[in-house]
């Protein structure tokens, strides 16, 4: 049986421990012994080895999964990232996928279209910092919905409840 310690998380009403191995409350509780497989939880996503940070978990507040924007790729929201994050604006955030139409609507509110550019949002929409006190900035469209993609792809493994951090490369 594994203990719950600094390198377990709680999140989906399940403790993880290293390496992403899911223990449930019977299982803590010690009633029954051994460690269960994460594949019940999340379907067919198979090895979850992609998708855990150093420690080789899920991604805690104070150990986050890593999700990338490469700033040669997507220069203007790279940009954007840094810029928010050097303000103040937090760069960690959960994951929070039926959040998303609320946070949009609250950081772009105020904020009219114009043509030919995006309203690209700090920090993201998906996450639960995003929202109302987000930055927006006009950006090109392919660079915003690139990064995006990229950033949507990193992302599409974890479950909700999954700390990540937004980091320019």
């Amino acid at each position: 049986m594994h203990a719950i310690g600094e390198n377990s998380v709680y999140l989906g009403g399940l403790y993880y421990g290293a390496r992403g191995t899911e223990m449930s409350s019977i299982e803590l509780s010690g009633s029954r012994g051994g460690v269960t497989s994460p594949s019940g939880m999340f379907g067919a996503v198979g090895d979850l080895s992609d998708v855990t940070n150093n420690a080789g978990l899920l991604g805690t507040q104070s150990n986050p999964i890593k999700i990338k924007i490469d700033s040669s790729r997507y220069p203007e929201a790279a940009e954007h990232a840094a810029d928010a994050t050097a303000s103040g604006l937090p760069a960690k955030g959960r994951i929070n996928r039926d959040g998303v139409d609320q946070n949009r609507d609250e950081s772009l509110k105020g904020t009219p279209t114009k043509p030919g550019y995006d309203r690209d949002e700090f920090p993201p929409a998906v996450l639960d910092t995003g929202g109302k006190g987000a930055s927006v900035r006009y950006i090109t469209p392919s660079d915003n919905r690139g990064a995006g993609s990229s950033m949507g792809h990193q992302m599409r493994k974890l479950p909700n409840g999954t700390w990540v951090e937004i980091v320019v490369e």
